[in-house]
């Protein structure tokens, strides 16, 4: 397992999709993310079912759930396969029941997936990605800490390990709040 591919997973993961707009690419991409999103498709992670869509607009839990099960089976070189269980009561999307039947996700209270997704979430399941394939992606080196982030305190508490790692590993970083400093925005969505 080639190395880069395991520092850059979550960014990997988080983008999905290629820069150069072609059929059943995303388009709209920005220009931040365009060398991590053709890593991205260039490792087979991009879900079919983002095809055509625009970089632009939030993504769902569902998709990233599709991107997760990708990441897991490029990481583990295993097959996933869809059991037929339906675990939610307001779907039945293959890749949320193959993630949460690998441990990648959880749903939300009495039985419900939820479609909406928060930055914290990505976080968790691209730390359940790295634990239940068994890596321990080294820390890369640079000033990436947590504690620079004046939202840092805004964190959940069943996420705040996973945005650690996934900050120390610089798998995720902050966002500018245009004033000046970098807020991680925990609570906050993510873009395709």
């Amino acid at each position: 397992m080639p190395y880069p591919f395991v520092r850059r997973a979550g960014v990997l993961a988080l983008a999905a999709t290629m820069v150069v707009p072609q059929a059943g690419a995303l388009s709209d991409v920005s220009s931040w993310a365009q060398e991590d999103i053709a890593a991205a498709q260039q490792a087979g992670l991009m879900p079919t079912s983002l095809a055509d869509s625009s970089a632009r607009e939030e993504i769902t839990r569902a998709e990233f759930c599709a991107i997760a099960v990708k990441a897991y089976k490029q990481l583990t070189g295993k097959a996933v396969y869809a059991s037929g269980q339906k675990f939610f009561r307001d779907t039945d999307d293959a890749n949320v029941n193959a993630a949460y039947s690998l441990g990648l996700v959880t749903g939300r209270a009495s039985g419900y997936f939820d479609p909406s997704i928060e930055r914290q979430d990505l976080c968790v399941i691209l730390n359940n990605i790295l634990d239940k394939a068994g890596i321990d992606a080294p820390e890369i080196a640079g000033d990436a800490c947590v504690e620079d982030y004046d939202d840092v305190s805004t964190i959940k508490s069943y996420a705040v390990d996973p945005v650690v790692r996934m900050v120390d590993y610089t798998i995720v970083n902050g966002i500018s709040d245009g004033l000046g400093s970098a807020q991680l925005a925990p609570s906050g969505t993510a873009t395709r």
